[in-house]
């Protein structure tokens, strides 16, 4: 997805089929971290792994995280 797809309140899906809450977006096409997402739903045992500033974070349900502009891509709309 690009940024400008991102909405408050949609429901997004990762390449592994987890489903999360777009719960913060941040229109500035220069801004890191532009997306705030919310685990909803994980699918089966792959979980999405963010890889920002060399640290790691997992999503799990109930987590939020901010996703790099380099993840937008890893995203699909379930619902708008």
């Amino acid at each position: 997805m690009k940024l400008n797809e991102f909405k408050v309140g949609q429901t997004v899906e990762d390449i592994h089929g987890n489903i999360y809450e777009v719960i913060y977006v941040v229109n500035d096409a220069d801004d890191y971290q532009p997306v705030k997402l919310n685990c909803t739903k994980r699918s089966g045992n792959k979980a999405y792994i963010t890889r920002p500033n060399n640290s790691y974070y997992e999503f799990k349900v109930g987590c939020k995280w901010w996703i790099t502009t380099d993840e937008l891509d890893d995203f699909t709309i379930v619902e708008s």
